[in-house]
């Protein structure tokens, strides 16, 4: 019944999305509310539109980047068809974490190879040539990509090209900069 009940609001959001009232308060959302969101068809684009008056701190997103943060691209591209981004898993890879290199000359990219039973946790150094967030997009997209929305105080869409098709991707900040540095630390 609860099930039905989400659904049920849900549904309501998104006509209300369609309708111009944009009424949803993405911060209040819990959780489980914001994943069911995401796994319709239009969830990602009612959170995007509801995030269009919020603010994108860039120098705060470097600053975190730079001392005790990371980002996580999660393994989930939306890609738009029929009139909804979709999750796509052919675009999949892997999550992966981009932070400050320790001795801050460059974007660290970290990721997990799976060789048999061994998880190897390896990084590879790009320098930076004007953001942290600029190595992230270009690491990421074929051509020019940007964050779009700020979803909470640690969710981020980024949009951009992949393969010709325009796909958008969620982004998580997370601090625990001191331990990926640590821990990965086979160079490719």
């Amino acid at each position: 019944m609860k099930n039905f009940l989400f659904i049920l609001i849900i549904a309501c959001l998104i006509v209300a999305c369609e309708e111009g009232t944009n009424s949803l308060d993405i911060d209040n959302l819990n959780p489980q509310e914001f994943n069911q969101l995401l796994a319709t068809g239009q969830g990602l684009d009612i959170l995007v539109k509801a995030a269009q008056d919020k603010n994108i701190d860039y120098d705060e997103l470097e600053e975190k980047l730079s001392t005790t943060y990371t980002i996580t691209l999660l393994n989930s591209f939306y890609v738009f068809a029929d009139n909804n981004w979709e999750n796509s898993v052919k675009l999949g890879g892997g999550n992966k974490i981009f932070t400050m290199s320790p001795n801050k000359t460059a974007v660290r990219k970290c990721f997990i190879r799976n060789s048999l039973m061994n998880e190897d946790k390896l990084y590879r150094d790009y320098p930076i040539e004007t953001t942290i967030m600029d190595v992230v997009i270009n690491q990421t997209f074929d051509n020019e990509g940007k964050i779009i929305a700020k979803l909470n105080d640690t969710t981020y869409v980024l949009e951009g090209k992949i393969d010709d098709s325009i796909v958008r991707q969620l982004a998580m900040l997370t601090e625990n900069r001191d331990w990926v540095l640590e821990n990965y630390c086979t160079a490719l």
